[in-house]
């Protein structure tokens, strides 16, 4: 067994899948492992271990045989690799909050690869529902859009003509992204809300999506971005909100300085004032915007106008 090079003591998700993976491999060689053993392995305590076995992995077919632990015989000869069994898990849990019919129809697919979803894990995906009609609207966009064909719709009783770009995912809600092409004289990009459109029809034209329009898309934080040139926003994060933007860093996030009492100092880009307004009041009075003015100004004038409604 190699030593591990790194202790997940701050990363709970890869120290069970490391104790999973070491207790499978146990019970296949006939052994059983100590939680003394594993914790000076994962790098944290034996109370740590413990709870990692006991409220977690004991769910997932740990058991104590003794003083030591190892997986059930059913689980030690399990032929997913316990990282796809954790994925699997996750993926079922996600699947709940996107609606029963969506919930129904993944998870009888997710059962069939694996039937181990007594599992410890536990997920919550603030997301809308998708009923049946959203779901098949969902398929064919997804097909119209990895063959990069046109298509017409209706939306809010209007007909549209598109160049769909991509679906996306912002802040619980689904959207179609794609260059509205109605007038021909003119290509918009929009943004639609999925749940209004309807009366989706391919029109068999073909288009191609540039790499700089490809990179935008994949660089969007929220439903505010726009295809416009970026600009950089440099922000002062305090030490304690400093680990949310550590732990999950926003799209093209950078890091420019870390201060001895654990704040940071961060830049990234935006398009729309809105990608990066309601973050700052979020997290109002541990963030602070150092550039730009343009930023500095629209923030003071909505704590401004916020103070006067209240008062």
């Amino acid at each position: 067994m190699k030593n591990i090079k790194m202790p997940f003591a701050n990363d709970k998700i890869k120290r069970q899948t490391y104790i999973y993976e070491r207790l499978l491999n146990a019970s296949k060689a006939k052994q059983r492992i100590g939680i003394t053993q594993l914790a000076k392995e994962c790098g944290v305590s034996t109370k740590t271990i413990s709870r990692d076995l006991h409220d977690s992995l004991s769910q997932m077919g740990a058991i104590k045989v003794g003083k030591g632990w190892l997986l059930d015989e059913k689980l030690a000869k399990d032929s997913l690799q316990s990282q796809e069994k954790i994925t699997l898990s996750v993926l079922d849990n996600l699947a709940k909050s996107v609606g029963e019919i969506f919930y129904h129809k993944a998870h009888n697919l997710l059962e069939s690869i694996s039937s181990q979803f007594a599992s410890p894990i536990f997920t919550h995906f603030s997301t809308e529902s998708l009923g049946e009609k959203e779901l098949q609207n969902f398929a064919l966009l997804e097909s119209v859009i990895n063959a990069k064909e046109q298509i017409s719709f209706v939306f809010h009783s209007s007909e549209f003509r598109l160049e769909p770009l991509k679906l996306a995912f912002f802040d619980g809600f689904w959207y179609l992204l794609g260059f509205d092409i109605t007038n021909p004289a003119q290509k918009i990009f929009k943004k639609f809300y999925l749940k209004d459109i309807s009366q989706i029809t391919r029109l068999n034209t073909h288009f191609e999506i540039t790499q700089n329009i490809e990179q935008k898309l994949e660089n969007a934080n929220n439903v505010w971005f726009n295809l416009d040139e970026p600009y950089p926003v440099h922000l002062f994060i305090d030490k304690q909100i400093a680990k949310y933007f550590l732990r999950k860093p926003l799209k093209g996030q950078k890091t420019l300085g870390k201060y001895p009492d654990g704040s940071l100092e961060i830049c990234l880009n935006i398009t729309n004032e809105m990608e990066i307004l309601p973050l700052i009041c979020y997290y109002i009075p541990h963030i602070k915007v150092l550039s730009p003015d343009s930023i500095k100004d629209s923030a003071r004038e909505r704590i401004a106008q916020y103070l006067d409604e209240i008062s």
